[in-house]
């Protein structure tokens, strides 16, 4: 998992094409990304040439906890447009056995506990397939919030 502030996003580049890709067009199109409807967005051609896509999602957050996931098969890159929210954040290796989905999005839901970080706006967070997280928690009391979701395969 990497948590670092958009302006930030060059020392990144090289470190993998589609992360690269992906910052790039957040560092272009951020300010467009704030005025975009919820739901999926049809990205420039060099990025779903590299199968990645991305939707917008609007929420609330919420205080406790949620179930932790984790991805098998894909890895994702979300900005937060509005607001904050905790994530959880686990290595999968450091969790317990869990219920995993089939079909084309895998998913995993491990047993265990992780740490929470704040993921404020103005900021990305990559999270890879051994990543177990919890997103959508209350930073202090629950608030609206707003970020975008990209997701790709290694």
């Amino acid at each position: 998992m990497v948590i670092d502030n958009l302006k930030n996003a060059p020392y990144y580049y090289g470190c993998h094409p589609k992360i690269d890709l992906i910052l790039r067009y957040l560092k272009s199109d951020r300010k467009g990304l704030v005025q975009a409807p919820t739901g999926p967005q049809a990205l420039p051609p060099e990025l779903t040439e590299a199968g990645i896509s991305m939707k917008i999602v609007e929420f609330d957050t919420v205080e406790g906890t949620r179930r932790w996931e984790s991805h098998p098969v894909h890895s994702f890159v979300y900005y937060m447009l509005e607001g904050s929210e905790r994530t959880g954040y686990g290595d999968i290796s450091q969790m317990g056995d869990g219920v995993k989905t089939e079909g084309k999005d895998q998913i995993l839901y491990p047993n265990g506990d992780g740490d929470r970080i704040r993921f404020p706006q103005g900021h990305f967070l990559i999270l890879f397939p051994q990543d177990a997280h919890m997103s959508k928690l209350a930073d202090g009391v629950p608030a609206k919030a707003k970020k975008c979701s990209f997701k790709f395969q290694r």
